[in-house]
């Protein structure tokens, strides 16, 4: 599914194609979603997601690739994805969410900011969190 505009999606299951949600602008709201078996089950490369109770699970190379925008997730599972749970570039905010079992790393900043409360980051294969640059804050985790 690609969004540039204003997208709400509600218990919606994506399971095919190179991402299963693809955010290009404006705004989306995704709430009790299961995206999984692609590329990258979520990608947001402009605009703003929100992204509550939702499974991001088994995708190929990523579970959310974020190349620009802002991504704000919270009561979210990503999970046993083939290389990174998160691949970020811009600015993601977590909370309360579950980053577990994924093959490479729960987390990969290559730059921006990077927030992380209460969530659990655990069982990835090489690394937790990796920086390479920009800036990371870490609150009950």
């Amino acid at each position: 599914m690609w969004s540039s505009g204003s997208t709400t999606l509600t218990n919606v299951t994506s399971t095919q194609g190179v991402s299963g949600v693809y955010v290009s602008a404006g705004t989306l709201n995704a709430t009790g979603c299961k995206l999984s078996g692609t590329t990258a089950d979520l990608d947001v490369e402009g605009g703003t997601a929100t992204v509550s109770s939702s499974d991001l699970s088994g995708g190929g190379s990523y579970g959310v690739y974020e190349g620009g925008g802002t991504l704000n997730m919270d009561h979210c599972t990503v999970t046993g994805n083939a290389g990174y749970g998160f691949f970020t570039y811009s600015t993601v905010n977590l909370q309360y969410d579950t980053i577990a079992f994924n093959s490479y790393s729960g987390i990969y900043e290559a730059s921006g900011s990077f927030t992380v409360q209460n969530s659990i980051v655990t069982n990835n294969a090489n690394y937790g969190f990796y920086r390479n640059s920009g800036t990371y804050t870490s609150d009950h985790n």
